[in-house]
């Protein structure tokens, strides 16, 4: 489990099965991916657990599926390496202490569903210069979500970052505990995020609003593998982020089904076949894996 450094779970009890670390009251007993880097969590995921990721410092990717509904209390304290937060459309509820100490936390999205934000839930993060929310009516925020400590004045977080708003609610903003206190309130367009995933991999990631058209990524390529096509690419962005999955299989050829006959000109002659083990007319122009003399032999 130490050497784990990518984590990507799908089903809705999943995640369950997953223990990072577990405290207990009066005494400490971990199992631990201390290398743990990237966590993508699919649609079907619907909580992370209280401590679920816990001072995992090597944590720097997180992408959250938009089935998840809870995020635990102290889930993600003391990830230090996190630099972007998006919380999906459809969390209701982020725990208390939920991203502490997050220190290298630059941007958090915070999604119009949120119905409650614990206590320090972003304390410490004093590298917050964006703090996206898509809420459309905000009600009171308790002053702790983001102060700070450690001789700081507890408001920094406050003064530093940026409050980024839906267009029209600056005013709601500035009328409401504590979201007021920040010293700068700009309005934005709500836009989600469309992310490629391939091989458990991020392979892109962007920025879309609502209703947008949405023109899929090119079919990535590599060398002896086919791309199986991104799945589940809607035609119009949501009204919430979309996580689309792509993988690559290893080619199969059906040259062990020609005939016998077959075999020694496939070898031995000047024929081309597909891959599937058809015999071609003529040197192939079209992009593609072939078999010619009995090797295949890819034409870009």
């Amino acid at each position: 489990m130490t050497n784990l450094k990518k984590l990507f779970v799908d089903g809705e009890n999943n995640l369950d099965a997953f223990v990072v670390s577990q405290y207990g009251q009066g005494f400490s007993r971990t199992w631990k991916a201390e290398k743990l880097e990237t966590v993508i969590l699919g649609n079907e995921v619907k909580s992370i657990r209280d401590e679920q990721f816990i001072n995992l410092e090597n944590l720097k990717t997180v992408v959250m599926g938009y089935g998840l509904r809870y995020i635990g209390a102290k889930a993600f304290t003391g990830c230090k390496s996190l630099e972007k937060i998006r919380i999906p459309n459809g969390v209701q509820s982020i725990g208390s202490e939920a991203f502490y100490n997050c220190t290298g936390l630059t941007t958090v999205t915070i999604p119009n569903s949120a119905k409650s934000i614990g206590k320090s839930a972003f304390y410490n993060d004093l590298n917050l210069v964006s703090v996206n929310t898509h809420i459309s009516i905000p009600e009171k925020l308790d002053e702790s979500v983001f102060s700070c400590g450690g001789g700081y004045d507890s408001r920094t977080i406050y003064y530093i970052a940026t409050l980024y708003v839906p267009r029209g609610r600056t005013t709601l903003y500035k009328n409401v505990d504590a979201w007021k206190l920040f010293a700068s309130i700009e309005e934005k367009d709500v836009a989600y995020e469309l992310t490629y995933v391939l091989d458990g991999d991020v392979y892109k990631s962007m920025e879309i609003q609502p209703g947008i058209t949405i023109t899929p990524e090119p079919d990535p390529v590599k060398d002896g593998m086919v791309f199986s096509g991104w799945k589940t690419v809607p035609a119009e962005m949501p009204d919430h982020d979309i996580i689309v999955y792509g993988w690559f299989e290893p080619y199969t050829s059906g040259i062990n089904e020609i005939k016998h006959d077959d075999r020694a000109n496939v070898k031995n002659s000047n024929a081309w076949y597909t891959i599937s083990g058809c015999r071609l007319p003529s040197t192939p122009t079209q992009k593609g894996i072939y078999i010619f003399n009995g090797k295949k032999i890819a034409i870009r």
